[in-house]
């Protein structure tokens, strides 16, 4: 009965406090607008940010002489525009079809292979969308650099508009002013390449990682991080790296903490149902990856166009997560006040978000995947895995030793030391 309206005449006098509370209405009001203020302030902050890195940037992309990498980067760059090209101006399915052939597919990708550029295609597919749009007014070379230039000036300006909204605008400036006046990073903005690519998906996975965790709306920032680590394999294997601090962090301070709360069953009952059901096929097309490149040859011997063995699975394998992701919104969305299905647990949804976007993005981005999948797939992982042993050596200098493949262990740190003198 103490649902009901008839109180006890004691209890009485306990409901004035809750009326006069509700008289206290305006406070929520005002501190919505401040937010909304500082929330412009950061957002307009975070734009002069972004003008002002293009502004120290663009004009210094027309510096005279190419890297190393330079020139092989924009030949993938050339082939895959004549397949746009084709393609815009396909007239009947037949055109459209032919360009979907497995081999003329491989034949205008040349990435993610053994060749002149076996990284995946995103940054060059960026260096050509900038040279697309400006080249008819500038030079070649510029015009795809100035794809890396707005990258990390994007860069600059999410790192500015994640710390001045938390500690202040002065402590924005100090890390925008810090990143884009480092040497080093300065000088790799100008460049045709995959490394500012690289950073640029790093700031925005974390930033994207963060605000699905701690906003009150965040889906739209769980389903971006999981697109984000798609796009990150398809720029290159070492990006895919930033999933390795995420995991630790929602390991360290979501998991242990659903470990010891009391009334977890319904978390780990959808935790262990949902993930089990998605990483099925992806383990299956992990397994299928293996048993490919037992029959591949070496990557420096693998010919695609020569060396086909046939898969049992389907690509298609790889976009099964996204339908068990797609099923699991819908029961939230049919029993809502389910404690098992109603329930929104932003660390799992990251998570899910990752295992169901992840792969197809991944796949799709790069069309040389879209026939062939997994034994093209596997060549990309054994090539990966063994890049030391099938591609040459790059030869370094550094304090007056030629080194191959790599530095040594204190390399970061005097490059570091050097800086902060």
């Amino acid at each position: 009965m103490m649902d009901t309206l008839e109180l006890p005449d004691e209890t009485k006098p306990a409901i004035r406090p809750q009326r006069e509370e509700t008289l206290i209405l305006p406070e929520p009001t005002v501190a919505t607008a401040g937010d909304r203020s500082a929330s412009s302030r950061w957002r307009l902050g975070s734009v002069l940010v972004f003008a002002v890195a293009l502004v120290a940037l663009a004009p210094t992309t027309g510096d005279i002489g190419l890297t190393w990498d330079e020139p092989a980067y924009r030949y993938s760059q050339v082939m895959s525009a004549q397949w746009w090209d084709q393609l815009a101006h396909s007239r009947s399915w037949g055109d459209v079809r032919g360009l979907l052939d497995p081999e003329t597919l491989l034949y205008y990708w040349p990435y993610a292979r053994f060749g002149i550029n076996f990284h995946p295609p995103l940054a060059g597919q960026l260096n050509l969308a900038t040279h697309a749009l400006f080249g008819t007014w500038m030079k070649d070379i510029p015009a795809r650099r100035l794809a890396t230039v707005i990258e990390f000036a994007l860069t600059i300006a999410i790192g500015f508009g994640f710390l001045a909204r938390r500690y202040g605008t002065a402590v924005g400036l100090v890390m925008a002013g810090s990143l884009l006046l480092m040497p080093r990073l300065y000088g790799q903005a100008h460049l045709i390449d995959t490394d500012i690519p690289g950073l640029l998906l790093w700031a925005a996975t974390a930033l994207a990682f963060w605000n699905g965790l701690h906003e009150k709306k965040g889906m739209p920032w769980r389903v971006l991080v999981g697109i984000l680590l798609g796009l990150a394999f398809v720029e290159k294997m070492a990006t895919v790296g930033v999933l390795l601090p995420l995991m630790l962090w929602l390991a360290a301070g979501h998991l242990t903490r659903t470990l010891t709360r009391h009334g977890s069953r319904a978390d780990w009952i959808d935790g262990l149902a949902t993930s089990g059901l998605m990483l099925l096929p992806l383990a299956l097309a992990f397994q299928e990856i293996q048993g490919l490149q037992r029959q591949l040859p070496p990557p420096a011997q693998t010919n695609l166009f020569i060396h086909r063995p046939s898969s049992d699975l389907p690509g298609f394998i790889l976009a099964v997560p996204l339908g068990i992701w797609l099923l699991r919104r819908l029961l939230s969305r049919i029993f809502p006040g389910s404690k098992l299905w109603g329930v929104e647990r932003p660390a799992l949804e990251t998570w899910t978000a990752i295992l169901a976007f992840a792969p197809v993005v991944g796949w799709l981005a790069n069309p040389a995947w879209w026939s062939e999948t997994l034994p093209r797939l596997a060549h990309y992982y054994t090539l990966s895995n063994n890049r030391r042993g099938a591609l040459p050596d790059i030869q370094i200098i550094y304090f007056g030793q030629i080194y191959e493949y790599s530095l040594p262990w204190h390399n970061a740190w005097v490059l570091l030391g050097s800086r902060c003198r």
